[in-house]
């Protein structure tokens, strides 16, 4: 099930967008409910908040290469799967 359906309130915040040469960042932000099954964890309803972002390569006016880095572990700790540390 993909992210949005479990997590079906949670409202995408666009942060920082910023260009460079053939490069573009963009760093975002997601808050939303645990409601539904996700890669097989059952829903908790856990509010949590996911952060990541992209780096984009343009070239003759369409991305070509997409990177990502999204904060996987910060997720599990929320809706604990996995401890947080400490």
């Amino acid at each position: 099930m993909s992210f949005r359906a479990a997590f079906p309130d949670g409202p995408l915040s666009t942060g920082d967008r910023i260009a460079e040469g053939d490069q573009v960042a963009h760093r975002w932000t997601v808050h939303g409910t645990h409601q539904r099954d996700f890669e097989g964890i059952p829903a908790t309803d856990r509010p949590v908040t996911m952060i990541g972002s992209f780096l984009y390569r343009i070239a003759s006016g369409k991305v070509v290469q997409v990177r990502a880095s999204v904060d996987d572990l910060g997720l599990l700790q929320q809706l604990g799967v996995v401890p947080a540390p400490g």
